[in-house]
Order: C-alpha cells, then sequence, then structure tokens
C-alpha cells in the first residue's frame, strides 16, 4: 500500500490472499474483518465460527440475506434490522390522520376518501362554522370589533382606528384597546329648540321659549319652537352691489358685485310677477327677492343657451345662481339638489356647491329649462319669467351630511329675457348674388348682380344696431347661432334707429317718405315696363342715397344696409320668394 492510504484507523484492505489490519499482513484464505484495529479474522480460519455467530447475532453480508416482515423490509448493516415499508399498514389505524379525510387500509397500502359536511375545525381564530368540504376543512370568514386578523389570529386594532359602536347617541366611534368607543353625540341647536338624543332615533329637536343670542343684525322672538327674526335692512339701491349687515359690528357692507355677476333682472317691484307659487316679490338689488323669506336672496350669476343634450334644432336656457347664508350654531344652511324644484316652466337643477365666503357660507346652483323647439321660433326664451323654489337645509357639513331638520323654503322668481339667442334657422338659398357697396363721402352706392337673371330690388332699409352683444348678429359678422340678422326682422328694442328707403309690392318697389330726405335714386326708375318686371332682361339692379341726414347722431357709427331683392322666374308669370343680402356702412 502507498503511504497516501495511511491513516490512525484500523482498515480493512484485500490483496490477493493477505489481510492487512493497519500494517500489519495476515494471509488468508479470505479476508473477513479487522478486530481492535490489528487482529484479523480470516474466513479460511474461522468459517464455522462466522456461520455460528452470524447466526446468533445477525451478522449480514447484503439485505438479500436479511428476512422481511409484513410492512417491514430487513436491511443489512453488519446485522440484520427491520425497516418499516413507506405507505404500508396493517390497519387503518397505522395511516396519517386527517379530519376531512378517511383513511382505509387495503392490500398494506393505505388510501384516503374525501369528506363533506362533517364539522372541523381549521385551526384559525378568524373564522367559524368550519366544516369539511370535499376533504378540505373550511370556515366562514368573520370579524370582531377593534380587532384585525393576523395569521388567523385576531390581535387588536390599533387605537383610533374608526369604528361603530352601533350607538345612535355617540359620534367620532374609534378603537380603544380593542374596545369600539364614542363619545356623546352633541345634539345641535336650533332657533327655538334644543337638540336631545333619543337612543334608536338619534338627534331630536324640542321646542324651547329661550331665543339663542341675536347677533346685531338681528331681533328674534320664539312662538311655540318657531323663531321669528326681523333683519336689518341693509339694500343701497345699486343693483351692482352685495348688500349685507356685518353680525359683528352691526354695520351694513356694500362690496362691488363681483365681475359678470351685476345681472339687472328688475328695477321696480312691478317688474316681478309671481306665476304659481302665490309668493310676494319685491325688486331687491336688481332682482325680484321673496318677500316671505326674509332677506334671502338668490342672484342670478349668468345665463347661456345651451345647445349639448338637446335635438338637432332644440336648446335649452341654462341659469347660474349664488345665495349666501350665515353659520349659525355650527350650523350650514345649504340646499340639497333635491330640494330645488321648478314650479313653472319645467326647471332642472345642477351642479349645486357650497364653499366657505368670509365668515358665512355661498352656494352655486344651476338650473335649466327643457329642451326648446327653435325650427318655429327661434327665439322661445324672450320676455319670459322663470320660478322655482330653493329649500335650505341646516346641517352639520358642507357636503350636506346630517340633514335631519325641516327646510326653510324661498321662492325665486326671475323675468328674464335672453337677447342673443345663439341659434339661426338654416335658410336654404337658391340665389346668390354679388353685392357691391361704394362708398365716396356720404354718398353710398350699391348694386345686385345676378348671373344669367334679372335682379329687381323689391326693399331697401338702413338701421342703427345698438350697442349689445347682439348688435354683431345684426352687422352679419361671422357668428354662428344669431337669431337676427340685417334690419328686416329685427325688432325695435334692439335697434336705435331704422330707416325704410324703399317698400316691398310684389311686381314693383315704391319710394317711401324717406326717399327725398335721402336722395334715393335706383335703376331703371322702377317705373318702366309697367311693373311688369318679366319684361326686363337686365342682369343688374343698382341704386344709391346720401348718408348725411346721419351724421348728426351717428357719425363713427356702424349702420347696416338690407336689401331685398328677388329674380322672376318668367314661366307662368311667377316671381320668386325674396331673397335678402346684408352689407355694413361706417358713417
Amino acid at each position: 500500500m502507498s503511504s497516501a492510504n495511511k491513516g490512525d484507523k484500523s482498515r480493512k484492505e484485500r490483496f490477493d490472499e493477505v489481510c492487512y489490519c493497519g500494517k500489519k499482513p495476515i494471509r488468508c484464505t479470505h479476508c473477513w474483518t479487522c478486530v481492535f484495529g490489528s487482529l484479523c479474522l480470516c474466513f479460511t480460519a474461522l468459517t464455522i465460527f462466522s456461520v455460528v455467530f452470524s447466526n446468533i447475532l445477525g451478522f449480514c453480508r447484503t439485505d438479500e440475506t436479511c428476512p422481511d416482515s409484513e410492512c417491514q423490509r430487513g436491511v443489512c448493516s453488519t446485522i440484520c434490522r427491520l425497516e418499516p415499508i413507506p405507505g404500508c399498514c396493517k390497519h387503518a389505524s397505522d395511516c396519517p390522520s386527517s379530519p376531512c379525510q378517511e383513511q382505509v387500509c387495503s392490500d398494506n397500502t393505505c388510501m384516503s376518501f374525501p369528506l363533506s359536511n362533517i364539522p372541523c375545525d381549521d385551526g384559525s381564530e378568524c373564522t367559524i362554522h368550519d366544516q369539511c368540504e370535499v376533504g378540505v376543512c373550511r370556515g366562514e370568514p368573520t370579524t370582531r370589533h377593534c380587532y384585525e386578523c393576523v395569521k388567523n389570529v385576531f390581535i387588536k386594532a390599533v387605537d383610533g382606528t374608526p369604528c361603530d359602536d352601533a350607538d345612535t347617541c355617540t359620534q367620532d366611534d374609534s378603537c380603544q384597546q380593542g374596545v369600539c368607543q364614542g363619545v356623546a353625540r352633541q345634539c345641535p341647536n336650533k332657533a327655538c329648540n334644543v337638540g336631545v338624543c333619543q337612543p334608536d332615533v338619534g338627534c331630536i329637536f324640542e321646542p324651547t321659549d329661550e331665543v339663542s343670542q341675536p347677533d346685531l343684525c338681528t331681533n328674534g322672538i320664539c312662538e311655540d319652537g318657531v323663531y321669528r327674526e326681523v333683519h336689518k335692512d341693509c339694500f343701497d339701491g345699486n343693483p351692482c352691489t352685495l348688500d349685507a349687515c356685518y353680525p359683528m359690528t352691526g354695520l351694513c357692507v356694500n362690496p362691488p358685485a363681483e365681475a359678470g355677476g351685476c345681472n339687472v333682472t328688475c328695477t321696480q317691484d312691478s317688474d316681478c310677477h309671481a306665476i304659481g307659487s302665490g309668493a310676494q316679490y319685491a325688486c331687491w338689488d336688481g332682482n325680484c327677492a321673496d318677500v316671505t323669506a326674509g332677506e334671502m336672496i338668490i342672484r342670478l350669476s349668468h345665463a347661456e343657451i345651451d345647445f349639448d343634450g338637446c335635438a338637432a334644432d332644440h336648446a335649452r336656457l341654462q341659469m347660474r345662481f349664488f345665495m349666501d347664508s350665515e353659520v349659525v350654531n355650527s350650523l350650514y344652511h345649504i340646499p340639497l339638489t333635491e330640494s330645488i324644484t321648478g314650479i313653472y316652466p319645467h326647471l332642472q337643477a345642477f351642479d349645486v356647491m357650497s364653499e366657505h365666503r368670509g365668515m358665512g357660507i355661498r352656494t352655486y346652483f344651476s338650473m335649466r329649462t327643457d329642451c326648446q323647439d327653435l325650427s318655429v321660433d327661434c327665439y322661445p326664451f324672450i320676455n319670459r319669467e322663470y320660478e322655482f323654489v330653493v329649500k335650505r337645509y341646516p346641517c352639520h357639513a358642507l357636503s350636506g351630511a346630517h340633514c335631519a331638520m325641516e327646510p326653510d323654503p324661498t321662492y325665486v322668481m326671475l323675468p328674464l329675457s335672453v337677447v342673443n339667442c345663439p341659434y339661426d334657422i338654416a335658410r336654404s338659398i337658391e340665389l346668390l348674388p354679388t353685392l357691391a357697396v361704394q362708398q365716396r363721402g356720404w354718398e353710398i352706392n350699391a348694386s345686385i348682380a345676378l348671373e344669367n337673371l334679372s335682379p329687381w330690388i323689391t326693399d331697401v332699409s338702413l338701421c342703427v344696431p345698438k350697442d349689445i352683444p347682439l348688435a354683431a348678429c345684426i352687422e352679419n359678422e361671422d357668428i354662428e347661432h344669431c337669431p337676427y340678422r340685417g334690419c328686416e326682422n329685427t325688432p325695435m328694442q334692439y335697434l336705435d334707429e331704422k330707416i325704410r328707403f324703399v317698400s316691398d309690392s310684389n311686381y314693383t318697389s315704391a319710394m317711401t317718405t324717406y326717399s327725398s330726405s335721402y336722395n334715393v335714386r335706383m335703376a331703371l326708375g322702377y317705373a318702366n315696363y309697367d311693373g311688369d318686371k318679366c319684361a326686363s332682361d337686365h342682369n343688374v339692379d343698382w341704386f344709391s342715397f346720401n348718408v348725411l341726414a346721419l351724421r348728426g347722431r351717428y357719425e363713427g357709427r356702424t349702420v347696416v344696409l338690407d336689401i331685398g331683392y328677388t329674380a322672376p322666374t318668367c314661366s307662368g308669370r311667377r316671381l320668386n320668394s325674396v331673397q335678402r343680402t346684408i352689407a355694413t356702412i361706417k358713417i
């Protein structure tokens, strides 16, 4: 043996017929084993000895020489020993147990069958009604007030975690050391009423004769639980200011209204006409106010015509309002969306929003009418009155939470005439004329040309629009949805002056009394052909006039020239309907 195989331990090696125990060689027929690290036992010499003692002591060389037993296997490890065979069984009790599995021993083999609808324990505190379901133990999740389930064990929730102690007379409930606790609810008082909390009901109000301390702007008394008050009148007669009494001092304040908020709908009480509520209205700060509602004034912020959500050729009126309320006894007096109701015509409330403003609350809300048909009348919102009611609730928060009291209704009446109806009825114009206007000093020359047709001017008007937004439409600017263009159909309430130079007849046009004042001259004299327009074959018609007479009143202003014309279709001696064209002139 080489020196590399040296060691402290005795070892057995076979080398031909020599048995080595350590370094000492012993010749044997077959080396069997080492005894005490130096003595070798040889097979030749000790054959009888090994056979006898192997049977007694269980000495063995291989697993095959070791006998098996039921559910046990013989294993050689110098001597024979028995090891259990995995999965082998004699009885069902030998099989691993499971609460939701039935164990059966068949042919020394464990077999499991899943069980259902049998009570069990899933080992979790966070479940109840544990039951076997197809071999698996499952329970129904459950909760405990102020406890959290962590790894199948309930632990106390963090102090301060919100909870509900199911007591209507507590509030701000939170967990404290695993217990849900709340503080006693402080029911708010309202004028002439004391808030009291009753179990299973919550806050109710009991009448009292004690008057809550009025501010310096209010005097009040209690009558059978109803608060009557008289507010200081701070109206300054200016519709473009906000009028209010400062409660801390009792002084009136009249700051300017916000930009765009000066909407005057009335100047005197007679401008306000109740429609269906029976409320009494007075002109208050440019708005028709319900005088039965104290000083609660609801003001119009702006109004517009809206096409969204309406069918073609339809539109609806949208109005934005605001109202100011004080915070009384920690109560916010605000309306809810469903408490703003149209009386006539039908109005719908939306976009209700309340916010802190100084020492009080300002609430914004919008109203809109039903969609109106504009195909027949392009001006359905002119000279209309709109009436609705707003119910204000005393609430604990601006969000409208805990509004359990009777509201105070305020009626609103708005005589509103919308003058910028953004709609222009589309009319098919088959004849497209060429209009030319020349201005030489105070002399105006205008001509109309129609290709292959003979135009005839039927009427001529000159008008001066008022300085209002509608003027752009009357002047025929490129603006979509205009109710009126030109002079012909525009009501006088939107014009400073209207002059008709030529009046229409079916076959001839006649000069008006203004003709001489403005030196109006017409092509062809309009006396030829005995009024028979079908006898003419000219394709240009013209007229001229002088605007010197307008200098003193309208110098620098833009005026509108509105020309009506027709082109005869003379088969059957019929004329086309009158068409119009518009031009502007700078005086």
